[in-house]
């Protein structure tokens, strides 16, 4: 445990240098834990694991060291600090799952469609609107958005609109429903 990442980490050699590796990384029968893969080191494999130590979430991979001779006589490794990003992961779940029920529990038809009209998602309520059973989603995906208007010059309208301004709000059109 040496260098400037191990500032960063709060973690000092001294605490560990001299001691077995369970002393480090507590155990865990999990075949990626930081014993198992010193211990695959040992017998010349390559190996990593994740693990938390003191708050900090740790991606290492340790070799086999090798003699003159070629044969193992310890481990080499290293861990990189990946608590920054895997909280930043965290958060774009956490975010994306948000977003997701805001546009799925809207009151609203909501839809995400290609430049052409080619629907890509839609949520609760337009399904409602348009006579779509839960769970049916593809079978309106398949149908392209033109088709759902009721007039040409309705969704002429409505792709002017939204190319020119990204958003359209106040667009009042009929629409076709399944069970027309």
């Amino acid at each position: 445990l040496t260098g400037p990442g191990l500032r960063a980490t709060r973690l000092r050699a001294t605490d560990y240098t001299g001691k077995p590796i369970h002393a480090l990384f507590p155990a865990s029968e999990s075949s990626h834990s930081p014993l198992n893969a010193h211990r695959r080191a040992l017998q010349g494999h390559g190996s990593s694991f994740n693990v938390e130590l003191d708050g900090r979430d740790l991606e290492g991979q340790v070799r086999a060291l090798r003699g003159s001779d070629g044969s193992v006589v310890g481990v080499i490794g290293f861990a990189l600090d990946g608590t920054e990003r895997l909280f930043a992961e965290r958060a774009l779940r956490l975010s994306e799952q948000s977003y997701r029920m805001l546009i799925e529990e809207a009151p609203y038809a909501i839809c995400r469609a290609t430049e052409s009209g080619q629907m890509l998602q839609v949520n609760r309520a337009m399904l409602e609107m348009l006579g779509y059973d839960s769970g049916s989603e593809a079978d309106l995906l398949a149908c392209d958005l033109p088709l759902i208007f009721a007039s040409a010059e309705d969704f002429a309208g409505f792709r002017e609109r939204l190319l020119t301004g990204n958003t359209i709000q106040g667009f009042d059109s009929a629409w076709f429903r399944r069970d027309r």
